[in-house]
């Protein structure tokens, strides 16, 4: 694959967060919103991020859930709340959720944050949240 990249044969595809990746690593020392509330749940083999009701603008695009420590970035894809109300009552979704893999993550205390293209003013945020991963141990 990398000779055909390198001969201009193929190119990979950019994806959502292709123009946010040079800013997530100078995110590093970006503060906290107190505003962004995050409830994470979980631990052992995974953890389930998701935002609080409408903490990002509607209506919702593509996102991810960031966590990052002082070495690493990871992005979590997001996905959409399925709540039966939501669908049976035909309304917007106003939250999205991810889940954190432990053993994909290397051991480490991140906090966490999201990534929302369609929040123009803010597409990367970062909660007073903080997740701590130890090795995984089946």
């Amino acid at each position: 694959m990398s000779e055909t990249i390198r001969r201009g044969i193929y190119h990979y595809p950019d994806a959502y967060y292709t123009p946010y990746e040079s800013q997530l690593l100078a995110f590093r020392q970006m503060k906290a919103d107190t505003s962004l509330k995050l409830h994470i749940l979980g631990g052992g083999y995974s953890y389930l991020a998701e935002t609080s009701y409408n903490a990002l603008p509607q209506p919702i695009s593509d996102a991810a859930i960031v966590i990052q420590s002082a070495q690493r970035t990871y992005l979590f894809p997001a996905e959409l709340a399925y709540k039966f109300g939501n669908f049976y009552l035909n309304r917007p979704v106003r939250t999205i959720q991810a889940e954190l893999i432990n053993p994909t993550i290397a051991p480490d205390r991140y906090r966490v944050g999201i990534l929302s293209p369609s929040d123009t003013e803010s597409p990367i945020r970062f909660s007073q949240e903080i997740v701590t991963i130890s090795e995984y141990k089946p």
